[in-house]
């Protein structure tokens, strides 16, 4: 069932140097609620779809893999999603804990967005594993995806809608 809810973009988490000094430590080792909230922050914050508040969720010289790129550190992040959130417009990301173990946490994941260059509607799903320091900043994300092309009346996230509310047969049941 689709329940409406308020814009993504109106209820994302504030992200700021100084509230994510202030805010309460989702830091590891991780229990299935702090990894679980710590999934649920990070899907806000991408929603936000601010490459400089997301970049301040990694470690200054965070390693990423995305898919086939590989780069590091914040500036790169920021360089990438700048590019990436240009691209892809009308973004909306649903992430869920898959597992986690100490400093480790797993996720599963799907966003939809239409893409400017292709002007079509795309979906994207797939795996993400993160590794943390001691504070809970990401020191390494690894992302495989997959995509496929979809038509608009076939979106799962329409504007207005919380990502949490869509049942995804897969893993909702």
């Amino acid at each position: 069932m689709i329940r409406a809810a308020r814009s993504l973009r109106a209820t994302a988490t504030v992200w700021s140097p100084r509230a994510l000094s202030t805010m309460p430590a989702l830091a590891p080792p991780f229990t299935f609620e702090t990894a679980t909230a710590k999934v649920k922050k990070a899907q806000d914050l991408w929603n936000s779809m601010d490459p400089e508040r997301v970049s301040l969720a990694y470690t200054e010289c965070s390693i990423w893999r995305n898919r086939d790129q590989f780069f590091q550190g914040r500036k790169a992040i920021v360089d990438f999603l700048s590019a990436k959130w240009e691209k892809e417009t009308n973004y909306c990301l649903r992430k869920q804990l898959h597992c986690f173990m100490d400093n480790r946490i797993a996720v599963n994941f799907w966003y939809e967005y239409y893409d400017t260059g292709l002007s079509s509607w795309r979906r994207t799903y797939g795996l993400e594993h993160w590794n943390f320091d001691a504070e809970g900043l990401m020191s390494k994300r690894h992302c495989s995806a997959n995509e496929i092309s979809i038509k608009e009346e076939d979106r799962w996230f329409k504007e207005g809608v919380d990502p949490d509310s869509i049942v995804i047969h897969d893993v909702d049941g």
